[in-house]
């Protein structure tokens, strides 16, 4: 009676813990088990000179071998993370060993009944066999797999279960046919014992998943099976040495003990009043304590984050004091000796007196630290926008509805827009048009407040929410932020934003509309940046160029002075001298991407610098698209440098089908270059770099006409200069 009273308790209570925390429940079962394995294996090897019984012995030596492998098991399941890379088919391929191992031995034991046995020369085979059985799974990886992850168990894993049951029949046959070697008690304990091992053994062919009925059933008959065969040991060997095997046993559990430690799991013991009674190994090295630093010590006092432990604390009271239920699974930071924080995911069970009284509480805790650290990353990732980590559309949206509220008003909406970043993208690439993003972002962080909403939409779009925030008030930001724009340092060109925002000052506004007036406001603004005469950005790019090649501001005086008397002398209209004169202002505002080791050399150019210089036709001709101001001229600009003879740059064209105005700018152009010393190739291999004087290039602009000149433009060029 007692024995069914404490194995109905254990199993209501495991059966329990099964619901709660089936990793605890696993592991409680497979360390009752291997505690007990490795306590038949002390006590039948250390009683075998008392009692002389070979039977138990075999058995006692079989169950070390059954316990260590199924110590192994233990370590190898899901949740432990000792042995990470393997899956579930490791633990099942060990447990599939620990049965077989365990049913053959208890058939083969009945032979040591009538034979006298060599303890050497058994524990010799189960160690050679155990070696075997190892490196055929961790070494030859032959071992048969039992669990294939997305099909379940395989065959050899549900027929080994049904041969390891008929084993155990036989054995049954066998204690049968051998009963009056046995006194009545120990015979039913063996019975009993194997009759609990074959439903074990039918209840995993059953198996489902990790937290099905079968697998939980076929844990309980094993924990049933272990503790009669225990039971059934204790009657014969432990009669007379009970006493003088403690010391043994006691360094065994010691031994257990250690394994445990292995886990990379906090296991944590706390009394009534939150002091430490137990930690593990693992819980020492992640608090960076001594075992004896912090066993004794107030747990909440010393090792709980300040700003969690009075929380943590009352709840920890209550539950104790059966005020609520205990939180099963629970997380907070503790403090490291370093001072360092640590998350800990707890779960937790309630150890009690005989009387149910609350004695401790048990909690085994995983450090997701880092877990909690990828969560955060990713939390943060989706809501910013990962070039400029300004927040992304998304939040921008939630947190404009949260704001749109009575209490938040004046709110207002601001809508920012990159000026020029495809012309920049398309000048000097997409990493330096990445910088502008950032660098513009960073301008609108520090020119708005903490409680403000800025974030990047994508492409060069900004929103920004201003919370209790006036027109006024608003205005002055937009300010702020084309003034920090203006004396930024980036390079090459300084960032340039159009602007443009709304406020809500009446609850009854719908959102929509202010959003909708602040864009067109901002569109306005762009509109008027465009058609700036005086454009910040074009300002800057000319200030690029002039920096580059400091001769080129009277170069550029000389040429509207040419361009002006040779549209003259051509005839040409009013409006067309004047679009020419623009062209000679602006036709070189793309060498400001040229190095000063190409415009100022002294010879020819390699084809790698040919084809470096010949680009500042094309990003001059983008740059005068960006700016409505420049559009007119700017397929002028692109065909500058294009020959007579079809050998110039960028497109080859020839002879009339160059436009008129650049076959003028490139006359006049290279005559200035000519007779002022500046280097100006024409090809690859020719180019003008020595002053000549008046005559001197008036002789080669004659000479190179029809080949690179429009003859009749030099005819009357000349004409004008004499």
């Amino acid at each position: 009676v007692k024995n069914s009273i404490i194995i109905l308790l254990l199993t209501v209570v495991l059966s329990y813990l099964s619901s709660k925390n089936f990793l605890l429940f696993h592991s409680s079962i497979e360390l009752f088990s291997i505690i007990i394995a490795f306590n038949i294996f002390i006590i039948a090897f250390n009683t075998f000179h008392i009692s002389e019984d070979s039977y138990f012995t075999f058995i006692g030596i079989a169950y070390g071998f059954i316990g260590f492998f199924d110590l192994i098991h233990t370590f190898a399941y899901k949740g432990m993370n000792i042995f990470t890379n393997y899956g579930a088919n490791l633990p099942t391929q060990l447990w599939i060993i620990s049965r077989y191992l365990e049913s053959i031995s208890l058939l083969i034991a009945f032979v040591f009944l009538y034979k006298k046995l060599n303890k050497k020369k058994v524990i010799f085979i189960y160690l050679i066999i155990s070696v075997i059985l190892l490196l055929s799974i961790f070494y030859w990886g032959i071992f048969p797999n039992a669990f294939v992850k997305g099909l379940g168990l395989t065959s050899f894993k549900i027929i080994s279960e049904y041969i390891i049951s008929g084993i155990i029949v036989a054995a049954i046959i066998l204690l049968r046919v051998n009963k009056e070697e046995f006194n009545s008690k120990m015979y039913y304990f063996l019975l009993g014992s194997l009759v609990m091992t074959i439903l074990a053994e039918v209840a995993f062919t059953f198996y489902v998943s990790v937290y099905g009925i079968s697998n939980v059933l076929g844990h309980l008959f094993k924990m049933v099976s272990f503790y009669l065969i225990y039971k059934a040991i204790n009657e014969i060997s432990l009669q007379k040495p009970y006493e003088t095997l403690f010391y043994k046993l006691n360094q065994e559990k010691n031994k257990v003990q250690k394994y445990l430690n292995v886990a990379e799991v906090i296991f944590l013991v706390i009394d009534k009043d939150g002091i430490v009674k137990v930690i593990n190994k693992k819980g020492c090295e992640i608090l960076d304590y001594d075992e004896e630093e912090i066993v004794g010590k107030d747990w909440f006092d010393n090792f709980i984050k300040e700003a969690e432990r009075e929380e943590i604390r009352a709840i920890f009271n209550k539950v104790v004091n059966e005020e609520i239920d205990i939180v099963e699974y629970f997380e907070n930071s503790i403090v490291t000796k370093t001072g360092e924080e640590k998350t800990i995911a707890w779960h937790n069970a309630l150890l009690k007196d005989d009387e149910g009284s609350i004695k401790e509480i048990l909690s085994s805790g995983m450090d997701i630290t880092q877990r909690k650290a990828a969560e955060k990353k990713i939390k943060h990732m989706s809501y910013h926008d990962d070039l400029t980590d300004l927040y992304n559309r998304k939040y921008y949206e939630e947190r404009l509805r949260e704001l749109n509220v009575k209490s938040k008003l004046p709110l207002t909406i601001l809508i920012a827009d990159v000026n020029n970043l495809k012309l920049i993208n398309d000048v000097f690439g997409h990493e330096i048009g990445d910088n502008l993003l950032k660098s513009v972002a960073n301008i609108i962080k520090n020119c708005t407040r903490n409680e403000d909403v800025a974030a990047r939409w994508g492409g060069d779009e900004f929103g920004i929410v201003l919370p209790q925030t006036s027109k006024q008030i608003a205005q002055k930001v937009i300010e702020r932020i084309k003034k920090n724009c203006q004396q930024s340092n980036f390079e090459p060109i300084p960032p340039s934003v159009s602007l443009g925002s709304a406020t809500k000052v009446d609850v009854d506004q719908k959102i929509e509309d202010i959003f909708n007036k602040a864009e067109d406001r901002m569109y306005d603004d762009k509109f008027e940046y465009k058609n700036d005469a005086k454009n910040p950005m074009l300002k800057a790019i000319m200030d690029k160029v002039e920096e580059t090649n400091y001769g080129v501001i009277k170069h550029t005086s000389r040429l509207v002075n040419l361009a002006k008397k040779l549209g003259e002398k051509l005839e040409l209209s009013n409006d067309q001298i004047n679009e020419l004169i623009m062209i000679v202002k602006f036709h070189d505002i793309g060498k400001f991407i040229i190095p000063n080791s190409i415009l100022h050399k002294n010879t020819s150019l390699s084809d790698e610098e040919w084809e470096q210089f010949k680009r500042h036709s094309e990003v001059g001709y983008n740059i005068a698209k960006n700016f409505k101001y420049l559009n007119s001229i700017a397929n002028y600009i692109l065909h500058h440098h294009e020959n007579w003879d079809g050998s110039g740059y960028p497109q080859s064209l020839s002879g009339n089908s160059i436009p008129l105005l650049s076959r003028i700018t490139h006359v006049i152009d290279v005559y200035d270059a000519m007779t002022n010393n500046i280097y100006y190739p024409i090809t690859k291999d020719i180019y003008y770099k020595s002053s000549l004087s008046k005559d001197e290039a008036i002789k080669e602009i004659e000479k190179k006409a029809g080949e690179f000149f429009d003859p009749d433009i030099v005819e009357v060029f000349i004409e004008m200069l004499s």
